[in-house]
């Protein structure tokens, strides 16, 4: 038979702790009648928790909570209803389903683990750019290591939170408004009042005091008006162009969600520009050293394009 468990608030687990019962007084009723106040005592065997209802002279029992918990066998009625009614349910001890507190725990494991996944990037980038929305703006003087931490400490403890905020539909554009600022693309000034441009200064938006600037930007950047979707565009070209290296974190995903069919084409970053350029040159060069010579260029030669003009050179002029 299931038993019906009762626990001690708060988490505590003293080895024992006693119900306290010998001055403890119930409303007592009679056919939906109540008789007042009267002195409740636990006595097994009774048909009745109140004291003036007793027969013989039983001496009452005491109830113990070990190690934090009572378990109560679901036939014992009187000690059930004591426990219900007594002026401490709820404040010192409580009743608890051990099988929904079990589900809860799943469900709440879950969405930490859910939270935790969505917050969680290999890049340092993407991460600070997260914690800038999630946050604020005091991240940008945080060490990656410290912002990790605290990031996925808030998914941790409110992941129904940290959940919400990235299903709400400005949040892409909050992303892109933080890596913005991260790349040096847009500057917030020190008082948090003001979003420019970095190269011109031009002021892009005002922020009243005490609003944070980051919500007030995603809310502009993710809106209809076609200014928004051209400042948008802007942003994420010379957010690409500030890197070095295209799998480099751009937030391309958001900025495609945001602006939709107004997504620009793809930007290549500067570094990686001059790579395919090079990369291209290299096998043009390759080809033509096998048609030359019939031949592979030597392994340890691949990727020297002086090398392979050379030789190419040398070969035209036999």
């Amino acid at each position: 038979m299931k038993q019906i468990n009762y626990a001690l608030t708060k988490g505590r687990r003293p080895a024992s702790w006693q119900l306290p019962i010998k001055k403890i007084m119930l409303t007592k009723y009679v056919d939906g009648k109540s008789l007042g106040q009267k002195k409740i005592q636990y006595v097994l065997g009774q048909d009745s928790i109140f004291k003036e209802d007793h027969k013989g002279d039983q001496e009452a029992s005491q109830v113990w909570f070990e190690d934090g918990v009572l378990q109560v066998n679901p036939e014992n009625k009187n000690l059930i209803k004591i426990l219900d009614m007594h002026p401490f349910n709820g404040i010192h001890f409580e009743k608890v389903d051990y099988d929904v507190q079990a589900t809860k725990d799943i469900d709440v494991m879950a969405l930490r683990v859910k939270a935790y996944e969505a917050v969680g990037s290999s890049d340092p980038n993407e991460m600070k750019a997260r914690a800038f929305v999630l946050l604020g703006a005091h991240v940008i003087d945080q060490s990656d290591a410290v912002t990790e931490a605290n990031l996925k400490k808030l998914a941790f403890e409110d992941p129904a939170k940290v959940l919400l905020e990235m299903k709400n539909p400005d949040y892409k554009a909050k992303t892109v408004a933080a890596l913005a600022i991260l790349r040096g693309v847009l500057m917030l000034n020190p008082t948090n009042t003001q979003i420019s441009w970095s190269d011109s200064g031009k002021a892009l938006i005002t922020i009243a005091v005490g609003q944070d600037p980051i919500t007030k930007l995603g809310q502009f950047l993710s809106s209809k008006d076609q200014s928004a979707k051209i400042t948008l565009q802007e942003i994420g070209e010379r957010i690409t162009r500030s890197y070095n290296f295209k799998k480099d974190y751009t937030a391309t995903d958001e900025l495609k969600e945001v602006l939709g069919d107004d997504m620009p084409e793809d930007i290549v970053p500067n570094v990686a520009k001059s790579k395919i350029k090079l990369d291209e040159g290299i096998e043009d060069a390759r080809k033509e050293f096998k048609l030359l010579f019939e031949r592979e260029v030597p392994v340890n030669k691949k990727n020297d394009l002086e090398w392979i003009k050379d030789k190419i050179k040398e070969g035209n002029e036999e």
